[in-house]
């Protein structure tokens, strides 16, 4: 069951930190065997996405190796040979400021991860993505069912302050877009819910809302400034997205980057990232997949 104190727990921003605190470097990328010789005397260790440099660490790729900084002044740096980190003594960009406080905030935190939920057993179809409140940023998201049984024609409805505004079937498929002429409108909470049909009965309903249009506009201009400044969200960008989904509590987004970075990698990543990874899980866990109520009660 998630509860809302977990919610808060990931949703509460960080404290802002003090220019000087933040670190000289995130790693973002890491392809290959990468080392890093800390300039405190620690030694020299593996480098990871997610790891924090600070000036005069000494990054040291691997013939063939290469990995990527996201640098405080919001650029990246791609390092293919030995390099020495300085200090930029500048004030650190946004994307830079909110990737690095991510990793530091759940750096305390460590120690905490899960698996993905399994599908139910149980033959009646239950509701998954979207639900818990967590908000969608598109008009016409993808609604996710879980089913244990093999069924024809689902039948999914959509709610909005209690009336029943949508109603569509879906041969076989456990997932449904929401058509364009039912499109969502910006800002707005809604409920759904699907059945086996004809004849079983409805699911419970879940919630979910709609990312309001001043934030759309934030999440496509933040994209596209990630792209002009080479830091592709769906490659070397990951984890800056991550942090802005996180951010703007988009906790679907922010698992789906989350995932396919780790999964995407070769080598190990940061602690703090598979703490991250645990919270996200559990704060976007289907209902009902404990046997309890899920994250219907979450604000």
């Amino acid at each position: 069951m998630v509860h809302a104190g977990l919610l808060i727990l990931l949703l509460t921003p960080p404290a802002p930190s003090a220019p000087q605190e933040a670190p000289e470097a995130v790693v973002i990328e890491v392809q290959g065997a990468v080392s890093v010789d800390r300039a405190g005397g620690d030694g020299t260790e593996a480098l990871r996405v997610g790891d924090l440099l600070e000036a005069g660490d000494l990054v040291a790729p691997s013939p063939g190796a290469r990995t990527t900084l996201l640098e405080r002044d919001g650029q990246p740096r791609r390092v293919e040979a030995e390099w020495e980190v300085d200090a930029s003594g500048g004030a650190p960009a946004p994307v830079f400021l909110r990737t690095a406080e991510l990793i530091l905030r759940f750096a305390e935190r460590a120690g905490y991860d899960t698996e993905k939920p399994s599908e139910p057993a149980g033959p009646t179809p239950r509701p998954a993505v979207p639900a818990n409140g967590i908000p969608v940023r598109v008009l016409t998201p993808t609604l996710h069912w879980l089913s244990g049984q093999d069924v024809e024609l689902y039948r999914v409805t959509l709610i909005s302050s209690g009336q029943e505004i949508h109603t569509f079937d879906v041969e076989s498929d456990t997932f449904a877009i929401v058509p364009p002429e039912s499109a969502l409108t910006p800002g707005e909470a809604y409920q759904w819910s699907v059945e086996a049909f004809p004849g079983d009965e409805r699911s419970p309903s879940v919630r979910f809302r709609v990312l309001d249009r001043e934030g759309m506009d934030r999440v496509a201009e933040e994209m596209r400034d990630l792209r002009q400044t080479e830091l592709d969200p769906e490659s070397v960008g990951r984890l800056p997205a991550v942090a802005l989904f996180q951010e703007m509590e988009l906790l679907y987004d922010a698992l789906a980057s989350l995932e396919e970075l780790i999964e995407a990698g070769e080598e190990p990543v940061n602690p703090a990232l598979l703490t991250l990874r645990g919270y996200l899980r559990a704060a976007t866990r289907p209902p009902h997949s404990d046997g309890g109520t899920g994250g219907t009660d979450a604000p």
